[in-house]
């Protein structure tokens, strides 16, 4: 059954992404069209746990990892400061210089705290950068790592 350009299918497992079935891993028993009109799965959470929920709820789950297409590189950074502790991803870019660039403007918009570099390092095609603040009241400490990241296509059973 196809809904929204994703590909169900009955026996396939699914992950439902509601707060009904809390973030759950289930099965596929059976596709139906309920009396509103809307596309219902039979799935099974747990040995005791079988529910009805939309399709529309449900995130197919490929059969296998496609082979891998290629690289690019991800910019990500861990800040743990007087806001608390964040972590993200900043970009991706097959140019490491693109991202080098984007770490130098986000550590522009850094709190006014005067930050220190205290650790680089270069190892297998990662880069990571430390930076530290001598400040005893308001210690703050962000990390930059560029590093390769794998490629995949989509899954050819999941869409349409």
């Amino acid at each position: 059954m196809s809904l929204n350009g994703k590909l169900y299918t009955v026996g396939e497992m699914v992950w439902a992404a509601n707060k009904l079935r809390d973030g759950k891993f289930g099965v596929i028993h059976k596709i139906r069209i309920n009396s509103h009109g809307r596309l219902i799965a039979l799935c099974e959470f747990a040995e005791t746990d079988i529910t009805e929920i939309h399709l529309a709820a449900l995130e197919p789950i490929s059969q296998a990892v496609p082979t891998k297409i290629g690289q690019q590189y991800t910019l990500s950074y861990y800040y743990d400061g007087s806001g608390g502790m964040l972590k993200n991803v900043l970009g991706i870019s097959p140019d490491k210089s693109v991202l080098l660039r984007l770490m130098l403007e986000d550590m522009k918009e850094t709190p006014d705290v005067p930050l220190t570099a205290s650790f680089y390092c270069v190892k297998e095609d990662v880069l990571r950068f430390v930076f530290e603040n001598d400040e005893p009241n308001d210690p703050t400490y962000v990390e930059y790592t560029i590093m390769p990241t794998p490629v995949y296509p989509k899954s050819k059973e999941a869409t349409v």
